[in-house]
């Protein structure tokens, strides 16, 4: 909230006042930044992890099935 001009001296309680709401809301952000890392680190990176390391597992798949048709074609290949 804005301080709007007044007498001196008489800012004193809206000052403390306003003071007193940034804290708080200050304790909001903090919890929600609790909130999002929790969510982040509790959740979002192990699914992430088990899915690159599926990707991995998939790649490798991939690699060996063609390499097992390169070598089957290489052995069924034969000349007179």
């Amino acid at each position: 909230a804005a301080l709007a001009p007044t007498g001196c001296g008489d800012s004193q309680g809206q000052f403390v006042g306003d003071l007193q709401a940034a804290r708080q809301q200050l304790q909001l952000v903090r919890a929600a930044d609790r909130t999002i890392r929790q969510q982040l680190t509790g959740h979002v990176l192990p699914d992430l992890q088990a899915y690159s390391e599926w990707l991995q597992q998939q790649a490798a798949s991939a690699a060996n099935a063609s390499a097992d048709v390169h070598a089957t074609a290489g052995a069924s290949v034969t000349t007179d």
